[in-house]
């Protein structure tokens, strides 16, 4: 075999390999989660998929005492946030790193934490019917460093509020009950 065969067969064996590993990579993290339930909750809005989508990036500056922005690209945006006095951990802080998909879909996925070892999940953005009525899907993914009895079921039940926090967030700005009560302050104070 002549030599120039063999260094195209090394090539090509090294960049299968590092494909390989590449794409391994990405399923070891996605197999991470088969012994892992998500929290999934939904909720319907009655808003278009831009006005839901226009929410969830107005969570992000909310309560600007727990969660801050780090550094905002085109789509994809850095946050540190703190949840404080988290059962069995205390004050957990962490920086995750958000990618959109203009108004379908939002990723987080976690860069660093003081306790956490996965905090990851995804908005699912999808249009109803008539297109002014909005399903906001939110999953979480959370686990942590610690290694206390009751760690899943206390978990998932922070977790759970903390997503239904998010989603109350979202349709009351979307379907905009906050300007409104906003507008009835002032009329009543008037």
């Amino acid at each position: 075999m002549p030599v120039t065969n063999k260094i195209v067969r090394i090539i090509c064996a090294t960049a299968v390999s590092a494909t390989v590993s590449i794409s391994t990579a990405g399923l070891l993290r996605a197999e991470s989660h088969k012994e892992m339930t998500g929290v999934v909750s939904k909720v319907v809005v009655k808003a278009t998929p831009k006005e839901v989508f226009d929410a969830i990036r107005t969570y992000r500056k909310a309560e600007p005492l727990k969660r801050k922005v780090l550094e905002e690209k085109k789509n994809c945006t850095t946050i540190k946030e703190t949840f404080p006095s988290v059962p069995m951990l205390g004050d957990v802080e962490c920086t995750y790193q958000e990618t959109e998909e203009p108004y379908s879909r939002i990723d987080f996925q976690l860069l660093s934490s003081n306790k956490l070892k996965i905090f990851e999940g995804n908005w699912q953005i999808s249009p109803m019917g008539d297109g002014k009525t909005t399903l906001v899907k939110l999953t979480s993914f959370l686990d942590s460093e610690a290694n206390v009895p009751g760690k899943d079921f206390l978990q998932h039940l922070q977790t759970h509020q903390d997503i239904h926090k998010r989603l109350n967030y979202v349709k009351r700005i979307a379907e905009g009950e906050e300007r409104e009560e906003e507008a009835k302050n002032a009329k009543g104070s008037g």
